[in-house]
């Protein structure tokens, strides 16, 4: 490599792949492992941060890590963990979209509450959820001097 070039300019067939290439693949994959949390390609994408990859090249440094089986791929997800988290991540998608049905109606209920401000709910912003995981409802009641706080219900 020449002084001044940059590592992933030099990408260009597998053969000039080496598994410190990979670092910042796996580094986000670990992260998401401690979650149980498989990624999906444009996930993984997304959450690559130390380097500066246009999308061909990050798909060859993947597919690189699945041939080497440091990566591994299964029904479009990605994980260096258990296989078994593919089916708790899709469980979770679902308990969302149902407790999002169950949300509307609810926050549209107690909105007609007397000094309601807003209502926020906090996990549904993460797109998955487990059964044994707490779901928080925050309230901003206003009092009639106009002095807010917050209540977790």
């Amino acid at each position: 490599m020449n002084q001044g070039e940059h590592p992933q300019e030099l990408l260009l067939n597998k053969s000039q792949i080496s598994i410190q290439d990979l670092e910042p693949i796996l580094s986000a994959l670990s992260y998401f492992d401690i979650f149980k949390h498989p990624l999906t390609l444009n996930e993984l994408f997304l959450n690559v941060h130390y380097i500066t990859l246009d999308f061909d090249r990050f798909k060859k440094l993947v597919d690189y890590g699945i041939e080497e089986k440091i990566i591994n791929k299964k029904d479009n997800y990605y994980f260096i963990g258990i296989e078994s988290n593919i089916a708790r991540r899709q469980q979770g998608e679902e308990l969302v979209v149902n407790l999002t049905r169950r949300a509307r109606f609810c926050v549209k209920l107690i909105s007609l509450f007397p000094f309601t401000r807003s209502v926020m709910i906090s996990v549904l912003s993460q797109k998955v959820l487990w059964t044994k995981m707490p779901t928080s409802i925050f309230l901003l009641l206003l009092n009639q001097s106009d002095y807010g706080f917050v209540e977790q219900c």
